[in-house]
């Protein structure tokens, strides 16, 4: 399952090491009280960037909606937003790569702001929550300092599946920090240019997290964007972001599990240990374990990562897997007859989408059989081609997952 670690720094692979606050690179610590005014303590500190370094560390994702118009560029000891006069409401920025906030603690997060420029067209730089890393500006709340119609303003978005509710109100000051607070027993949610809290607050949104959200663990999200307004280097950026109370969920790597049936001629793949144990203690003369075959997620803390459907035949006695959405479905609506859907077994890597580190996790047919076999071991994969190429199609690449 998902570890919940109050104490460790995010570094390169997603490590652990002792906690430290780092220059330049985002670091995580103890979370402490609930702060009670805009001043901060290293006591306080669960997260940091101050972007000194001047390039994206591994606590971020970089997000762009129009590689040609807009970019967030960190640069300066900052994350500077740019764009061209092209850029049609197109958002650039960073978000959180494969950590979250837990909606049952408090949190408390703030940025610093910059923006000076004073035209027609419209531009903003913002800090944003939303439970949809893959398409944050689908589903979050944002909150940001800009300009549009040359009035310099601040201003807030809520958006529900790209339907947004905006409010803006003038802004006396080119730079601000940017405060977002939560508390979980009321399941509240503040923010504001002064402080946490709703005694600070511009706007509470009550219900929104744990009610409409579900409960999702929370993404946060930076960066800026346009509308038809072009910004260069200087004009608007984000700095010394802080995570002063809350606690981080980090992504964690489990393993996925290989049986073999001898009397079914058939594998079964699961990463769920009360399944594993089940077949060690419950059904050793049908289930050989053959031990880890590979490690990948439990849900969608990365992005990039896809669900990996599984489905069981009782009339063929055998498991299905696949990464396609597509091939899901089908079987879905039109072969429910033959096939069950039993749910995620668990998120890999689509092809494409894979990183460095990751392997390619092959996968065979049998007409004879019917069933499918899938590897990620070499030299099994070759045995098979060149031993049993009569009995076994390759079909190609199934998805990546960590060896």
């Amino acid at each position: 399952m998902i570890r919940n670690i109050p104490v460790f720094v995010l570094t390169l692979g997603l490590a652990y090491v002792a906690p430290t606050c780092l220059d330049g690179l985002g670091s995580v610590a103890r979370g402490g009280a609930a702060p009670e005014s805009s001043t901060f303590s290293l006591g306080q500190l669960v997260l940091r960037d101050n972007f000194d370094d001047n390039q994206k560390g591994p606590l971020w994702r970089l997000y762009t909606e129009d590689v040609n118009n807009c970019a967030a560029v960190e640069t300066n000891g900052r994350l500077e937003f740019r764009s061209t006069g092209a850029a049609d409401n197109a958002f650039a920025g960073y978000i959180a790569n494969a950590w979250r906030l837990d909606p049952e603690e408090d949190f408390a997060l703030r940025v610093d702001a910059h923006y000076d420029l004073t035209t027609l067209a419209g531009g903003w730089v913002n800090i944003g929550i939303t439970p949809n890393a893959e398409h944050p500006r689908s589903r979050g709340i944002e909150i940001g300092i800009g300009c549009a119609g040359l009035l310099p303003c601040f201003w807030y978005d809520r958006i529900e599946r790209w339907v947004i509710d905006s409010s803006r109100w003038d802004r006396p000051l080119l730079d601000a920090t940017l405060y977002i607070s939560y508390t979980a027993a009321d399941d509240t949610l503040c923010v504001s240019d002064g402080g946490y809290g709703p005694e600070e607050a511009w706007l509470t949104f009550p219900g929104l997290l744990k009610g409409q959200w579900e409960g999702q663990p929370v993404f946060v999200y930076l960066g800026g964007r346009s509308e038809g307004q072009e910004i260069t280097s200087g004009h608007a950026y984000l700095d010394d972001l802080f995570v002063e109370r809350g606690l981080v969920i980090e992504a964690a790597l489990q393993e996925v599990y290989r049986f073999w049936s001898p009397a079914g001629e058939s594998h079964f793949y699961t990463m769920d240990k009360v399944e594993k144990e089940s077949l060690l203690v419950n059904y050793p003369d049908i289930w050989v374990y053959e031990g880890v075959v590979y490690y990948a997620y439990p849900d969608n803390s990365d992005p990039a990562c896809k669900p990996v459907h599984r489905f069981w035949s009782p009339r063929l006695g055998r498991h299905f897997y696949t990464i396609s959405e597509l091939e899901a479905n089908t079987l879905i609506d039109q072969y429910a007859s033959t096939w069950t859907y039993e749910g995620v077994a668990f998120y890999a890597y689509p092809e494409g989408a894979q990183p460095a580190w990751t392997l390619p996790v092959y996968r065979f047919w049998s007409d004879s059989k019917s069933a499918h076999f899938y590897t990620m071991d070499e030299a099994e994969k070759d045995a098979i081609l060149n031993k049993h190429g009569d009995t076994w199609i390759y079909e190609g690449i199934a998805w990546y997952a960590n060896p």
